[in-house]
């Protein structure tokens, strides 16, 4: 009895999937993709893509920031009611984008999201209105040519349920351990992309870190398990 799987590397998160960032008066607003597709190639239509939303405060003095409007869902909680001059802070993965049959068709994804700011802290005072970042992410998600990271990545399955002494019996369930650990010099996505084992759903990573290296033997690699079931 063998447990069959095979990993799919969707792409490095590297800086040039970040959505778009754009400096106002008051502060500079970044949208960056948060997540991969579920099926790590492309997006379809219903799927919601997750976003990070970082705010840098590049005024002199602390402020409160609030979303006035967006064509998200989730990014109300993208808020901070007094934020420190040059502290970014980010909301990740909270505020959410629902791709269009009109996205499919065009080929992009254009999330938007504006802020407004407050001079008195708990969102009081006049507000003032920061300004707009709206961005074009494609459809199609691809592996960026320029990464000079090789996708690499080691898995390993456990079977966690001690065989009996006379065999596995039919309709029997096995748990496993799935271990994956990255090898490459670059924070990579990963997901199960076919297997015989249940329970891999939730069996995907982002931003799985590298190993690192200080002029020394590098440090053990980043390990990620998930459990499954046979």
């Amino acid at each position: 009895m063998f447990a069959a799987l095979a990993l799919c590397l969707p792409a490095a998160l590297v800086p040039s999937l970040k959505a778009h960032a754009e400096t106002f008066d008051l502060a500079t607003i970044d949208l960056a993709l948060a997540g991969v597709p579920a099926n790590g190639t492309s997006w379809v239509e219903g799927e919601q893509v997750p976003l990070d939303i970082t705010i840098t405060n590049t005024s002199d003095q602390n402020l409160g920031f609030r979303p006035s409007d967006a064509n998200l869902t989730g990014h109300e909680a993208c808020r901070w009611h007094w934020m420190a001059p040059n502290s970014p802070q980010t909301c990740s993965g909270r505020a959410r984008y629902t791709v269009t049959a009109e996205d499919v068709a065009s080929g992009t994804l254009k999330p938007s999201v504006a802020y407004e700011a407050f001079r008195i802290r708990g969102y009081q005072g006049d507000e003032e209105l920061v300004g707009t970042v709206t961005t074009e992410l494609p459809v199609v998600y691809q592996q960026d040519p320029n990464d000079p990271g090789a996708p690499v990545l080691t898995a390993k399955v456990e079977a966690l349920t001690p065989a009996p002494a006379d065999g596995y019996g039919l309709g029997q369930v096995i748990d496993h351990r799935l271990t994956v650990t990255n090898t490459s010099t670059s924070a990579r996505s990963a997901f199960v992309s076919a297997t015989n084992l249940d329970g891999t759903a939730n069996c995907r990573w982002r931003n799985i870190a590298p190993h690192h290296a200080f002029g020394r033997l590098p440090h053990p690699h980043s390990r990620h398990r998930c459990g499954l079931q046979r």
